[in-house]
């Protein structure tokens, strides 16, 4: 008999956290363009991260030029876009301030985004700030390439928190971490362990 999936997420039952999700209105619209082979990772957040705020587009392919996007987002939204982003060029969230139209964020393994950078060399013109200081990921059931890795959903939510006043990163990350415990319940401790011993401690935000 095949699983149930929930309509909206199409996600097996079990594992399905939309009763987790509360959209709260983001000041600062955000763009994430999301590589194919991520799209099909069954732990992917970024439909998470635009589902947890009402001013959000995701978008998934290779290629896309300034003027293609400019087709699917509001005209202000592209207006002085902010890529987040690290890099030795790119200043703390906290710093960017006002006047940033919109956060783009790019979603994918490290080699994936480095594509879509190559692929898309407007984005590399872009301000570009990344996450300083941040806490241990919640992304226990995923390994980071490097210490102080981020999810996409996290990077973005303490984006938000840092140019936005009340923004509550608890409530946006909230279907993220429900997400990520079903999945270690459903593979056991011992096999949690087993695979993800350097990600034991869980983090709160």
């Amino acid at each position: 008999m095949p699983r149930q999936l929930c309509p909206e997420c199409q996600r097996p039952e079990l594992v399905c956290v939309c009763g987790d999700i509360s959209p709260q209105y983001n000041l600062t619209p955000v763009i994430i363009l999301r590589h194919p082979d991520e799209a099909v990772h069954p732990l992917n957040t970024a439909g998470l991260a635009c589902r947890g705020v009402e001013n959000a587009k995701l978008f998934t392919g290779l290629d896309w030029p300034r003027e293609q996007l400019a087709l699917h987002v509001p005209a202000s939204w592209l207006a002085r876009p902010v890529l987040l982003y690290p890099g030795k060029l790119a200043r703390a969230a906290c710093e960017q301030g006002a006047g940033c139209s919109a956060w783009i964020a790019l979603d994918g393994t490290w080699r994936n985004t480095r594509e879509l950078m190559l692929r898309n060399p407007w984005l590399n013109s872009l301000p570009r700030v990344q996450i300083e200081a941040a806490p241990a990921s919640v992304y226990r059931i995923r390994k980071a390439p490097q210490p102080g890795a981020l999810s996409t959903i996290e990077a973005l939510g303490m984006a938000l928190q840092a140019g936005q006043d009340g923004f509550d990163l608890a409530q946006y990350l909230k279907p993220f971490i429900a997400m990520v415990d079903r999945h270690i319940s459903l593979m056991g401790e011992k096999t949690f362990k087993r695979n993800y011993a350097c990600t034991l401690e869980k983090p709160s935000f």
